[in-house]
């Protein structure tokens, strides 16, 4: 509906936060946030690389489910 009256659709901003791996059911969880909103992948055998996985995801070729299953841990800051 938006291409038909000449407007283009916002981009995505999409940013990996964290990947998390499981060796006991040899699975890698990948947590993004899109536009803010948090979205996790699961790759089952951890068979494809960091880079394209992150390609495909900007692209909107990787189908990502809504929150995250595994939460990233907090980064901890220095105070110097």
């Amino acid at each position: 509906m938006l291409f038909l009256m000449g407007m283009k659709p916002a981009l995505e901003e999409v940013k990996l936060e964290c990947i998390k791996k499981q060796h006991a059911t040899h699975t890698c969880h990948y947590n993004f946030t899109v536009n803010g909103i948090p979205y996790h992948y699961i790759d089952n055998g951890c068979k494809g690389r960091r880079e394209d996985i992150i390609k495909r995801a900007e692209s909107g070729k990787l189908g990502l489910a809504r929150d995250w299953k595994i939460e990233c841990k907090a980064k901890s800051t220095k105070n110097n």
